[in-house]
């Protein structure tokens, strides 16, 4: 999902694919499961992994690991920060997953082909979800007396989360200085906020209108990058060169009363507009658009 080599005929096209993986093994069902997922963490740090992927969860936390994944969080990327996403979990229960539920990981539940929550994705205190129903992608499993490799259409939010980092490895690879925080906030900010759901602020999500059951929207790839991208400052909305699918920050343009953009607030260009040297633009508003 996230890394696999596209234009070779075979199987599925990953996310980046020029991206580097480095797959660390716990053991479930495991007595030692919870020291050996420390140690997981910790290796992560110590390897310099930027974006820590978690498609597995458990219905409670141990404070060895809450610890190891608050050291990554905090410290990683020479203190910029590990990005962690983590699955939710497939119980259609009202409460995510640990360690999803942990501030210091992106909650990331699961959604249908019509942009709905997947019925069985858990939904509460998530902060984006992506599609995690018939996803084609490689998967392993063991029949006697051998392991067993295909690719299959596989579901629930395992699939999701490594969506989610894939996007997340995007925008590092356009701004690698970014923090943790700065990433998570461009997912969420970015993200499709389906017309099926009301969103709303609260006090614990407040990084854009939010909703219980898919969080902060389905993630978005093309709005994130672009989101990342550097952006040409316009003042007055006056412009000299060629602009092509870049955004725009609106630091002192003037718009009509009842169309105006306040510093810090930002419009996309097409990827067809230009802007000839010199000319100026106009913009005017849909009245079926509304403020994101």
């Amino acid at each position: 999902i996230i890394a696999a080599t596209v234009n070779n005929n075979e199987g599925v096209a990953g996310i980046v694919p020029n991206c580097k993986i480095v797959p660390i093994s716990v053991r479930f069902n495991n007595a030692n499961f919870w020291a050996d997922a420390t140690r997981a963490f910790d290796f992560a740090l110590a390897e310099g992994i930027d974006i820590i992927n978690c498609s597995w969860n458990a219905p409670i936390g141990f404070d060895c690991l809450d610890d190891a994944i608050y050291r990554a969080h905090d410290n990683g990327r020479v203190g910029k920060g590990c990005i962690i996403t983590a699955s939710t979990g497939n119980e259609s229960a009202s409460n995510i997953g640990y360690p999803s539920n942990l501030s210091t990981c992106i909650a990331v539940g699961a959604t249908n082909a019509i942009g709905m929550r997947w019925e069985s994705s858990n939904y509460g205190h998530l902060d984006i979800t992506a599609p995690g129903t018939n996803i084609y992608t490689s998967r392993i499993y063991f029949t006697e007396p051998y392991w067993r490799y295909e690719y299959d259409y596989l579901y629930g939010t395992s699939m999701s989360a490594p969506i989610v980092a894939g996007v997340a490895a995007m925008i590092l690879s356009i701004n690698p200085n970014l923090s943790n925080e700065e990433v998570k906030k461009i997912l969420c900010k970015t993200a499709t906020r389906s017309s099926n759901y009301t969103f709303s602020y609260d006090n614990r999500h407040n990084i854009c209108p939010w909703n219980t059951e898919i969080g902060y929207g389905i993630v978005n790839a093309k709005r994130a990058v672009l989101e990342t991208l550097p952006a040409d400052t316009y003042v007055s909305g006056t412009h000299s060169g060629t602009t092509t699918g870049f955004k725009i920050d609106v630091q002192d343009a003037a718009f009509s009363s009842s169309s105006t953009l306040t510093a810090g607030q930002s419009i996309v260009l097409a990827s067809n507009v230009i802007l000839e040297s010199g000319a100026n633009f106009t913009m005017q508003l849909d009245p079926t658009i509304t403020r994101q």
